[in-house]
């Protein structure tokens, strides 16, 4: 949680006319038509149940910034452990295949922070955390790969289920066109695409 002077100076920089709350959310927050949850927050906050009660869809940042996103040549890496690591060698696989890679997500520059410097022939290469999947109802990568899964998060997840239930969002919506590079000798990462439609 950043000090409310911090918020203060960076609300100070939105348009004219974008109400923000801090130290806490009133009932005003309800006057929307869905919520856009940074993936910190853990599912379990007093606003989000506030939500649920009101039928107000909840959505991740990356499924909002996709709705923006100029390419729709999607590469998503998620795992418990190499994530970081895979993401900039997939980046590199691309740059030398003359394709032009793109990188955000839990790496670093968030997507919605640059996705509309993305051009329709980019590859954009994402680091989804279990944080950022969890929220996601209809994210479908290209290609989703899904590097190993051990117990991890449950201070935000709260169980092992919920948290495998987060990552396997990264292949839940994919189709017949769409690939899943899956751990083999991992077979908690082998169950996690059963029922997905997607080519392993």
């Amino acid at each position: 949680t950043r000090p409310h002077k911090d918020i203060r100076s960076e609300a100070g920089k939105l348009p004219a006319g974008v109400q923000w709350e801090g130290k806490g959310h009133s009932d005003r927050v309800l006057n929307c038509h869905f919520a856009v949850k940074s993936p910190g927050i853990p599912s379990h906050a007093p606003v989000l149940k506030k939500f649920a009660d009101a039928n107000i869809p909840v959505f991740s940042e990356l499924e909002v910034a996709l709705a923006f996103c100029a390419s729709r040549d999607i590469v998503a890496v998620t795992g418990t452990n190499g994530k970081t690591t895979s993401v900039h060698m997939a980046a590199s696989v691309f740059k030398a295949a003359r394709r032009r890679p793109r990188v955000y997500g839990n790496v670093g520059e968030p997507l919605s922070a640059g996705v509309l410097k993305i051009k329709a022939k980019d590859t954009v290469i994402l680091e989804a955390s279990s944080y950022q999947l969890e929220d996601s109802r209809w994210f479908r990568p290209q290609a989703g790969l899904i590097l190993n899964l051990t117990t991890d998060h449950i201070d935000h997840h709260g169980t092992r289920e919920n948290y495998i239930a987060a990552k396997r969002n990264i292949v839940a919506w994919q189709g017949p066109k769409d690939v899943a590079v899956l751990n083999l000798d991992d077979p908690a990462v082998l169950a996690m695409h059963t029922g997905a439609a997607s080519e392993v």
